[in-house]
């Protein structure tokens, strides 16, 4: 239920609010202290509940109630001019009575003369002289009534669902705007120069930021043909000694990136073959005869204390949902079938 009320403090303003924000007495009602139009739409529109951050207005009067909020736009803007504005429950009058507005004090400007001349309901304003340096200006030009803008102050026009409804509500003070067009210039001027100014320093701040990514990931912008040239030992590595001078050249964690990122060019499907294939690039048959995973047989290696062992696992998790066991166990299982991968090697040399 939507209620128009009119508020009894200081400039008696109109608007639409929610039912449920009046009081049980329905003298007075909580304000959302919204400082966005959006933000205000959104709580009239969905019936937002009074909250403790709410500031409490008193009301002269209720002009109507009604369900919905486009009529609620339509009964409002009749109320500006008008006060025969009922419910829907309400038994109406069928002529509207006219609610007398008149200007403040200061900005009447009449004499009482012997014949006791009535002034208009709305007299216009007398004409504002404005200076400009040492001259003065008598030219005319136009005020309007508008209040300051305050975050606590509900005053703003609300725009729900194409609705136009304006909503003017009681602030503390009034004072006139005074619009000029020269004033309006420079205004804009200025701004847009604070505009230029805040654009130019955010590329600035956004180059820097991309310089130092770059300088964090040297790697990303460097090729796989560039990598591979500052490699030390070449691939398949074909005895333990270079292992041994790679294992070194890994303990750099700049040269781990590198290699993970070379390795992670060979492509393959699947946990199984990624890592099959990254192994019959990096270890010939024959130095892997001399290796098994933990090196506690037959006098061979160890291949899990290795680096190059942590730069596969790395490689293949970085493109696979796996753990690092199950990466493990394919080693174990390539290093295995190593001595049978090397019979049928030479067999087809000798054939």
């Amino acid at each position: 239920m939507y209620v128009g009320v009119e508020f009894s403090d200081a400039g008696e303003g109109i608007a639409v609010i929610c039912n449920t924000w009046l009081t049980p007495l329905k003298q007075q009602c909580w304000w959302p202290p919204h400082k966005k139009l959006e933000r205000y739409n959104k709580a009239l529109k969905h019936v937002e509940q009074p909250s403790d951050d709410w500031e409490l207005y008193n009301i002269k009067k209720r002009l109507f109630e009604t369900d919905d909020l486009q009529k609620a736009s339509i009964k409002l803007k009749k109320a500006e001019t008008t006060s025969d504005v009922q419910s829907e429950q309400e038994a109406t009058n069928p002529k509207p009575i006219k609610r007398i507005r008149t200007l403040p004090s200061r900005y009447q400007n009449y004499e009482s003369s012997d014949e006791e001349q009535i002034p208009s309901k709305f007299p216009r304003p007398a004409a504002i002289k404005k200076l400009i340096g040492n001259q003065t200006v008598g030219s005319e030009v136009h005020v309007v009534q508008s209040p300051p803008f305050t975050p606590n102050s509900p005053s703003m026009q609300v725009d729900t669902d194409n609705l136009d409804l304006e909503i003017s509500t009681p602030t503390t003070s009034s004072r006139p705007t005074i619009l000029s067009s020269s004033y309006n210039n420079e205004e804009e001027k200025r701004f847009r120069s604070k505009l230029f100014t805040m654009l130019h320093l955010i590329k600035e701040q956004n180059n820097k930021i991309i310089d130092w990514i770059e300088n964090q990931n040297p790697s990303h912008s460097t090729t796989v043909e560039e990598i591979t040239t500052k490699f030390p030992v070449n691939f398949p590595l074909a005895d333990v000694d270079s292992v041994s001078i790679l294992d070194e050249y890994l303990k750099n964690e700049k040269h781990f990136t590198n290699l993970v990122t070379y390795l992670s060019s060979f492509g393959g499907k699947g946990i199984t073959q990624k890592t099959n294939l990254i192994l019959k690039r990096c270890i010939s048959n024959p130095l892997a005869t001399e290796y098994n995973f933990c090196g506690k047989r037959a006098g061979k290696h160890p291949f899990f204390e290795l680096n190059l062992k942590n730069a596969i696992v790395a490689t293949v998790r970085r493109s696979t949902d796996c753990t690092e066991r199950e990466i493990e166990d394919i080693i174990k299982c390539w290093l295995k079938h190593a001595p049978q991968r090397q019979k049928l090697q030479n067999l087809k040399n000798n054939a």
